[in-house]
């Protein structure tokens, strides 16, 4: 029983794979349209900086959140329910 859990809990390693490069795309994006240091770029990645946003970081934003959750999502409806 535990073997056939394994897979799925090993393929939700992809999730991160995903969602990591995204965020550090979209913290440089936040960076590069602010002008922001590496201090104001970490305080707007955690909500506690307001900062402008383009289409360009919005994209960024959506297909990161997104990507990661469907992808998780799709890989726990794939798993086996045995």
């Amino acid at each position: 029983m535990k073997g056939s859990m394994m897979p799925c809990g090993e393929n939700l390693v992809w999730v991160n794979f995903l969602f990591w490069p995204g965020a550090l795309l979209t913290c440089y994006l936040v960076a590069k349209h602010n002008d922001f240091g590496l201090r104001q770029t970490f305080l707007a990645a955690v909500g506690a900086r307001n900062y402008q946003r383009s289409p360009l970081i919005n994209l960024a934003l959506a297909a990161t959140l997104l990507g990661s959750v469907g992808l998780a999502a799709w890989i726990i409806q794939t798993c086996p329910s045995g």
